[in-house]
Parts: structure tokens; sequence; C-alpha cells
């Protein structure tokens, strides 16, 4: 199994589902495109919209693909990842050099629990939960 392969088994089978993705590679964000059609959900690119379905809404995301080992640790991307995600549901962030550490440092703080790493040979997925304010 590649990490193509294990980010798309986390995508949830429900449908009518938003999923969003961050990223610039097209094999990533076709699979997700062919596994969100499969379950008549959406896909929506994060890098438009200010993280949003669309430039006036505030629609929620059942789940968030995020590649990006740069923005990922911007705490205004964090912030805007924290709203834009549904309680209970998951974010996925695939890295190719950041530690356990450095997400629990900005996403604890955000609500978002269960961080913990997938290895592969040249990423690394961190599944996230976002959970409810304590």
């Amino acid at each position: 199994m590649n990490y193509i392969d294990a980010v798309i088994s986390m995508i949830p089978n429900e449908p009518n589902s938003n999923i969003g993705i961050y990223s610039e590679n097209s094999e990533l964000i076709e699979a997700v495109e062919r596994k969100a059609d499969e379950f008549l959900s959406t896909t929506y690119d994060l890098r438009e919209n200010n993280f949003r379905r669309l430039p006036f809404g505030g629609e929620f995301f059942e789940f968030i693909v995020f590649d990006s080992d740069k923005m990922v640790l911007d705490e205004q991307v964090a912030k805007q990842l924290e709203f834009a995600i549904q309680k209970n549901r998951f974010l996925a962030v695939l890295t190719s050099s950041l530690k356990t550490e450095d997400l629990e440092n900005i996403y604890t703080e955000l609500n978002f629990t269960h961080i913990e790493p997938i290895d592969f040979e040249d990423k690394r997925i961190f599944s996230m939960r976002k959970w409810f304010r304590l």
C-alpha cells in the first residue's frame, strides 16, 4: 500500500460528504476526487476561497487532506482548518519531514486529538480528530 491508497482508505464512505484537499500532487487530487465520486460526495480545492467551499460560506468539511509541510505549521492556516472541519471528523496531514510534536504543539490547542503518524517510504501521514471544546 502506498501513501495515496492509505489516504483514500481514510476518507469516510458516506454519501454527500464535503471533502477538502490542499495539494499540488495531481495524482493525489485525482484519487481523492474518484473516491468522493463513488459516494456522491464533492471535493473542494482548499487553495481557493480561503479554506471554504464557497467564497462567502462557512460550510464544514467531513474530511480534509492537507499536503504541505510549510503551510500546516502556519498558525493562521491551522485556525482556518480548525474552523473548516466538522466536530468529530478527521484531518489527514501528509508530510515529508514533520514530527508528531511539531503538530501537537499547534493542533492540540485547536481541539485536535489522536494525532497519530503512519509512515511510508517517502511520506508520513498524520491522522487527527477534531473534537469538541472543553
